[in-house]
């Protein structure tokens, strides 16, 4: 049974201040294509099955534009694209187009912290006061809660307050103790339960950067995502976007359809973007996210013994939803996953990882909204792969 939709694991959505909304709406009859495609040694059937799964919940939907990609083993990597990525310009989501990922940042930020632990730089047992002395309760907190979202933190954007602060200097650039500002008051004691807070990675970026006396995305692409292949998978505010980057869209006059977030320099705004960090500031390509989950999760950029640690999933108190270290399980497609989604303004991510084929799925689209159906792709992609292998 799928429960996605039903679960949400956010960055927290904030709505777009007003001087950054546009009134372009799209009309989904028109952006039906162009379409884009690349299958590196993927079955031809496979691939048009994977891109008329694509097509069909992007009009479904009325999604702008959408990006996904897939990685199996043996076989090879698809990656497929339908729709535009911007409703003003009209220009079209091609592969390459870096799209927001909102809390799929997560795994990569855990992964990262996992990584470093298996060196030897940190204990994923420090107490945070190690760390970050002066946030409550650090003497209680570890990191491997921080990581598993049993801290007791209080969730920043949660706080109506965070939102309003956003929409007054949507220009201005948060640091982490501003953003932190807003979950001062702990929810609950240190291990007493789970509770999905933001709030988690942010501390654990201010972790990762007195451990390793470095910048996080300098980390990230000097100790994870290592490789060109990476190279365009951004974590805002440190690195700017490079290249063609999606506009997010959001539903701005309630009539279902995706209105236009226009962005400045940064997506969807400096504010947003230096708020969420850690938590949820990174930009890629459906392709970029696929491989290096394929990396992370069966291949050689985290070590086995990190890879168990990520991977040990206890229960949230929801039913049939696990959590490990930055990574969901979870049933997908009627296939038990990791996995991890997220919600940003103006975008939808979804990355699930398939341990039984070792198969890694990415769907990624630029209009966020709160409805279940926004997990319907990659639990379609899923079941269309299994029963490829399977086949």
């Amino acid at each position: 049974m799928a429960v996605a939709g039903v679960i949400a694991l956010v960055c927290g959505c904030a709505n777009a201040t007003p001087q950054d909304r546009r009134a372009d709406s799209v009309d989904p009859g028109a952006t039906a294509s162009p379409v884009e495609a690349r299958a590196d040694g993927i079955d031809r059937e496979l691939s048009e099955t994977l891109q008329e799964d694509v097509d069909r919940v992007r009009e479904a939907q009325s999604l702008p534009g959408v990006s996904a990609a897939v990685v199996i083993p043996g076989e090879g990597v698809w990656t497929g694209t339908s729709g535009i990525a911007d409703a003003h310009t009209k220009q079209r989501a091609t592969p390459d187009t870096l799209f927001a990922i909102g809390s799929v940042t997560k795994p990569f930020v855990a992964a990262l912290l996992v990584k470093l632990a298996h060196e030897g730089e940190l204990d994923l047992d420090d107490r945070l006061s190690r760390w970050v002395p002066d946030f409550p309760n650090s003497d209680e907190i570890t990191v491997r809660q921080l990581l598993g979202h049993t801290s007791g933190t209080a969730n920043f954007t949660d706080d109506r307050r965070f939102a309003a602060a956003q929409q007054r200097r949507p220009g201005a650039s948060w640091s982490p103790a501003e953003t932190l500002s807003f979950a001062r008051t702990p929810r609950a004691k240190p291990g007493a339960e789970w509770a999905y807070s933001n709030t988690n990675y942010i501390l654990a970026g201010l972790v990762l950067e007195r451990a390793a006396s470095s910048t996080v995305s300098s980390q990230l692409h000097r100790r994870l995502l290592v490789g060109p292949q990476f190279s365009r998978m951004v974590l805002q505010p440190e690195q700017p976007p490079r290249g063609p980057v999606a506009t997010g869209h959001e539903d701005l006059d309630g009539d279902s359809k995706p209105d236009r977030l226009a962005t400045r320099g940064y997506v969807p705004t400096r504010a947003f973007a230096s708020a969420a960090w850690t938590a949820g500031g990174m930009l890629a390509t459906a392709e970029s996210v696929a491989r290096a989950a394929d990396g992370i999760f069966r291949g050689d950029l985290l070590p086995a013994a990190a890879r168990r640690e990520m991977t040990s999933f206890k229960p949230t108190g929801r039913t049939e939803f696990e959590y490990g270290l930055g990574l969901g399980r979870v049933w997908l497609g009627d296939q038990l996953v990791w996995w991890h989604n997220g919600d940003y303004p103006g975008f939808h991510a979804d990355l699930a990882f398939v341990p039984e084929r070792g198969v890694t799925v990415v769907a990624l689209n630029n209009f966020q909204r709160n409805a279940p159906a926004q997990d319907a792709l990659i639990d379609t992609m899923i079941s269309d792969v299994s029963v490829h292998i399977a086949g």
